[in-house]
């Protein structure tokens, strides 16, 4: 039977939506709740490992976008993600575990992937910047071509996190691939103001 709903309104508001049951799933309960826009993780975002996508998986997902009419989706990251690790098998993992989710976005069509940049965990702001921008600059490397864009996301800067500030994120952001995204929520925990005269935003 035909969905008698109308199409939702492109107002750009939207939420984060739960896949399971299927990624698909995320869509419908979009639309149900009005959204324009939806933000999804690719995998079950509080484990490492996780089963390829099927064709049936990537089609029932493009199905609901036409269904739904909900167009743009773009993803958030698995919080187990940290570019910045300083242990090197840790790091590793975190690079290839992103740039699996890349992969991911990729065969959806999706458009962006946001990551929060990671934790130096004592090791050092810098340190932890120069990794990040490694671990950055590996996963473009392997996925140039690609439509899918990485959003940085800005943090409330707890503990040793990387982000908090836009001078951080703006230090990160060096290739074309890489944009920004700003947690409205983030930067009124850290009483910071929403704007910065030196942050390149072209």
């Amino acid at each position: 039977m035909r969905d008698a709903r109308p199409a939702p309104a492109r107002d750009w508001l939207g939420a984060h939506m739960s896949i399971a049951g299927g990624l698909y799933r995320a869509l419908e309960r979009g639309r149900e709740v009005g959204c324009s826009v939806v933000q999804i993780f690719l995998k079950n975002q509080l484990q490492w490992a996780a089963r390829p996508y099927t064709a049936e998986d990537i089609a029932q997902f493009k199905a609901a976008r036409q269904r739904t009419g909900i167009r743009t989706v773009f993803a958030h990251s698995s919080y187990l993600i940290n570019l910045a690790a300083a242990d090197p098998r840790e790091w590793q993992r975190a690079v290839e575990a992103f740039h699996d989710e890349l992969e991911r976005a990729e065969m959806l069509e999706l458009p962006f992937v946001v990551i929060h940049p990671g934790s130096h965990r004592g090791e050092g702001l810098a340190a932890g910047m120069a990794r990040i921008a490694r671990a950055l600059d590996t996963v473009l490397a392997r996925t140039r071509g690609y439509r899918v864009m990485v959003l940085l996301e800005n943090t409330a800067g707890g503990g040793a996190t990387i982000g908090r500030s836009f001078e951080e994120l703006a230090g990160l952001r060096r290739a074309d691939a890489r944009g920004l995204r700003v947690n409205h929520e983030s930067v009124w925990a850290t009483r910071r103001p929403a704007t910065h005269p030196r942050l390149p935003l072209e």
